[in-house]
């Protein structure tokens, strides 16, 4: 039983280390096109692994924060900032709560960049939510796959992006400029007027 236990506790470890590279790894790979300036997070895990996480950001130097799921009020704290990057864990309890939140106080727009985090899928999450065209949104699987998403028209559009591997980082698939990617009007005519 004890040597069962031990074994647990050594995959968990590392997985807590390949989840923290990966966030690391994201994040700058992320601020190449825009760096954010700051980073919450909002997560159920263990004390020890929010420790860990937050000390992997430190010695990153990046700007870090943490709050636990439940404590959706606190967005309102950071509208006011610009260019901000938020994390949440999808598999925590409620993570509607820090959505819907986010969607009352317009802070799924591009001016923030999220990243949520799932292991379980993600099933009805984005629901009603004002994921426009120009959202920054990527799903990051347990596999470390990465997805964009956002709304076009009624329908919320997930696309496969890229992944992430240990030896070799994050890689994107797709077209890194946002706009250009998401270009695709399914051949609809635009008309336009100048005055």
């Amino acid at each position: 039983m004890t040597f069962y236990f031990a074994i647990l506790c050594h995959v968990s470890c590392g997985r807590d280390v390949n989840r923290n590279q990966f966030i690391e790894d994201f994040l700058t790979f992320q601020a190449r096109s825009a760096p954010a300036s700051l980073v919450t997070a909002f997560l159920c895990w263990r004390t020890d692994a929010l420790l860990a996480l937050s000390n992997h950001m430190a010695k990153s130097g990046i700007m870090f924060n943490t709050h636990a799921v439940s404590d959706a009020h606190v967005l309102s704290r950071y509208k006011q900032h610009l260019y901000q990057y938020f994390i949440l864990d999808l598999d925590c309890q409620h993570p509607q709560l820090i959505l819907t939140q986010a969607h009352q106080l317009n802070m799924l727009r591009k001016q923030n960049r999220w990243l949520l985090l799932h292991e379980n899928g993600f099933n009805n999450t984005f629901g009603e939510l004002d994921i426009v065209l120009d959202s920054d949104v990527t799903l990051c699987s347990a596999q470390y796959e990465l997805h964009e998403v956002y709304r076009r028209g009624e329908m919320i559009v997930i696309n496969k992006i890229g992944d992430w591997e240990p030896t070799r980082g994050v890689r994107i698939t797709a077209d890194t400029v946002l706009a250009k990617r998401r270009m695709n009007m399914h051949m609809s005519i635009i008309r336009a007027a100048a005055a």
